[in-house]
């Protein structure tokens, strides 16, 4: 029996080799150390057809902090809860305009909680901070966001000509000095079925969703039902006090008329809309109250909502690629709007009536 030193050799040449201890060492260290990226994260090889797989939060924080993965492909596998992130380490994915994340970030339908982000960067700062690239089907819920900065938001501080599609913000807080956004501050590209819920605060340029938009499309973000659909809570003298829930569309341009009906006065005939009165009374009514919206902006568009059953999305944006794109949905059948029937033949009759 051979002891270890006799056939390894802790000094001079290998016995049964003849290999020179010190070269098998280094080779030793350099595999120890040299760690592919596919160790980084759970599988994957970085491209579109087999990407990047990210399962936890540690890995989904040494994103940000490997640059050279920033032009990679990526794949949310499962949800995951940032809440043991210290607030102040988080490695932000993208950082300037010369490095930002130019890759594809697929959030799969998964969804990242409790974000929370404190930074004195004087910019983009967000869960990605310079994007230039996708990122697609990402929920976050209670992403909050602290930035002494310019370009703030709970996903992506600046969308720099990338695209942004189906992501959403529930509950975010987010604040900083000027372009700030519940989910994006800066975008100069593209934002389709987003949507954002929370607060956001700072000095200029804030908005719900974006806190500015400058040669950029967002689309039909604020035309679907996620965004328009909100109850009417109405409580008035010798009113009910069961507190009814009356399931019928009303609209905005209804609450005039019923103000001016419970008082016993007469609209003039300039008056949009129709009183609740009898709604709110018997619980149903014989007529139809078709609602509408429109955001005035040569890349928004105008929706119309039948009942509760159909819902047709017009884009006027002025942008050759998007321009007259058109979206339907069977309200009553997939509410979340998620599937857009537009080949349908009833969405061609509703079209053709609208029109």
């Amino acid at each position: 029996m051979r002891s270890l030193g006799s056939t390894v050799g802790f000094s001079g040449l290998s016995k049964r080799h003849g290999m020179p201890v010190a070269s098998f060492l280094v080779v030793v260290v350099l595999c120890l150390f040299a760690l592919p990226a596919q160790a980084q994260y759970d599988g994957g090889a970085g491209t579109a057809n087999d990407p990047y797989l990210i399962r936890t939060p540690e890995q989904f924080n040494r994103i940000g902090a490997s640059s050279g993965d920033w032009n990679k492909h990526f794949k949310l596998v499962a949800d995951i809860d940032l809440s043991g992130n210290p607030p102040d380490v988080y490695h932000i994915i993208g950082t300037e305009t010369t490095q930002s994340f130019s890759g594809v970030f697929d959030g799969n339908d998964h969804t990242i909680s409790n974000f929370t982000l404190n930074s004195t960067r004087p910019w983009y700062t967000g869960l990605f901070g310079c994007v230039s690239g996708q990122i697609k089907k990402l929920g976050l819920i209670k992403p909050k966001v602290f930035s002494q900065g310019s370009s703030v938001g709970s996903l992506a501080g600046y969308l720099d000509s990338g695209t942004i599609t189906g992501c959403y913000a529930k509950g975010a807080d987010v604040s900083g000095d000027d372009y700030i956004g519940g989910l994006v501050g800066w975008s100069t590209g593209r934002i389709f079925n987003c949507y954002s819920t929370g607060k956001a605060s700072g000095d200029w340029y804030i908005g719900g969703l974006v806190g500015f938009i400058a040669d950029s499309t967002v689309r039909h973000v604020y035309l679907h039902d996620e965004n328009l659909m909100i109850p009417l809570i109405v409580a008035w003298p010798g009113g009910s006090r069961q507190h009814p829930v009356i399931e019928a569309q009303v609209r905005s341009i209804d609450i005039v008329p019923t103000v001016l009906d419970l008082l016993g006065i007469q609209p003039e005939p300039e008056v949009e809309g129709a009183s609740l009165a009898a709604l709110m009374s018997h619980g149903q009514e014989d007529r139809r109250r078709p609602a509408s919206s429109y955001v005035p902006s040569s890349n928004y568009g105008m929706s119309l909502r039948v009942g509760n059953r159909a819902k047709l999305i017009l884009n006027n944006a002025a942008w050759a690629p998007v321009a007259g794109d058109t979206e339907y949905y069977r309200s009553d059948l997939d509410p979340t709007e998620s599937q857009n029937l537009l080949a349908a033949p009833e969405a061609s009759r509703t079209s053709r009536t609208v029109a």
